[in-house]
């Protein structure tokens, strides 16, 4: 077996830079301090943060290395730039070793916490490539440490972090492994990203690997399904999914699709607990893929942002028209709205957009999409 060396991605180089600077902060003793007034409460001291300090580090929270600098330039200020930087915690499978290295050895910064990230696959895929990077089987271990350091640290009153989770749909088992000890957690997923994709060692002949491939696939959409059970199970009207974009670049013949049931039952849960709560839906699908039933039976109360990408070679390969056209006319409270569509070269979609949207301030058509003279 190699042993790969990567280089260091600045991600790393961030929370290695962190980590030194938490441990070379040391507390300098003076002569005048012998003679100091009595310690402020905490809740003194935060009322006593100047708002445009605060201003400055929400603004600079967009840019998040250059809140490590202010900790590193200014020590008055780098117990605030910490806490900042810590607002949305990033636990991506490239990085994840140095991170959970750094809130056990500083877990008083796990309260900081706003929004926390899983990522266990690299990206989504351009158009025409199919392959992705999972995150090693480690990884899924260090994500269970995390959250039980988590749930050891979080207040019995406080709310636990929003999730945004951004996996390989493969490692569904693996996600609902580690979040079925937490209840709290589970209400907090704000956004589920999916890659449906075969990874890079699969992409050979041998007939065990893609066998095996199928069973995780399986495995891994029925564990999502039942996921999506828990979180209803233990309270429908605190659903905190806002966000759901999927991406499938494994196009399977639908008599040979393996996981078609276990796909079905996910996107039927999401119609149900989703209805009230998702504000985003980004779709890149051909005909043939289960998430069609969401065109065909989803109603989102607070839908604001729409995107498609359509995907068909063939004509029983594309999505049928009038599905999207059935969607939209249920969703015209949408202010955002995407629609591109990649097949054949001769081949283009035109759809008709005859529904009015009062709140619409973003309208895209992306390649291969050619609205109808009849769209308003």
């Amino acid at each position: 077996m190699l042993n790969v060396v990567c280089p260091r991605t600045s991600s790393q180089l961030a929370v290695d830079n962190l980590e030194a600077m938490l441990s070379t902060t040391r507390i300098v003793s003076r002569a005048s301090d012998h003679i100091s007034p009595p310690a402020r409460s905490a809740v003194a001291r935060f009322f006593d943060t100047p708002e445009l300090v605060l201003m400055l580090l929400e603004h600079l929270h967009q840019y998040r290395i250059d809140l490590l600098v202010v900790a590193a330039v200014c020590k008055q200020l780098r117990p605030l730039a910490l806490q900042a930087w810590m607002w949305h915690f990033d636990f991506d499978y490239k990085s994840f070793e140095g991170k959970l290295k750094l809130v056990q050895a500083n877990s008083h910064l796990l309260a900081h916490i706003r929004c926390l990230r899983i990522l266990s696959c690299n990206q989504w895929n351009e158009p025409g490539h199919h392959d992705s990077q999972r995150a090693p089987s480690l990884y899924w271990t260090k994500v269970e440490s995390l959250f039980s350091l988590l749930s050891a640290h979080t207040s019995t009153y406080a709310q636990a972090p929003l999730l945004d989770i951004f996996i390989n749909t493969a490692d569904g088992e693996s996600l609902r492994r580690t979040l079925q000890p937490y209840p709290g957690f589970l209400q907090r997923i704000a956004a589920l990203r999916l890659l449906d994709s075969v990874p890079r060692y699969n992409r050979g002949n041998n007939r065990q690997d893609r066998q095996d491939h199928n069973m995780f696939r399986t495995l891994g959409w029925t564990s999502l399904a039942l996921l999506l059970d828990d979180v209803l199970y233990l309270k429908p009207t605190a659903v905190a999914l806002r966000v759901l974009e999927y991406q499938c670049s494994c196009h399977i013949a639908e008599s040979q699709d393996p996981d078609r049931t276990a796909k079905k039952a996910f996107w039927c849960g999401v119609t149900t607990i989703a209805h009230r709560s998702l504000q985003e839906l980004h779709l890149s699908i051909d005909g043939t893929d289960p998430a069609t039933y969401v065109l065909q039976y989803g109603a989102f109360a607070s839908l604001k942002r729409f995107e498609l990408l359509a995907i068909g070679d063939v004509e029983n390969d594309r999505i049928d028209s009038a599905l999207i056209d059935t969607f939209l006319h249920r969703h015209t409270g949408l202010q955002q709205l995407s629609l591109s569509y990649i097949g054949s070269e001769l081949a283009r979609w035109d759809p008709v957009l005859d529904q009015a949207f009062p709140a619409l301030h973003t309208l895209e058509f992306g390649p291969g999409v050619w609205p109808s003279d009849e769209a308003t």
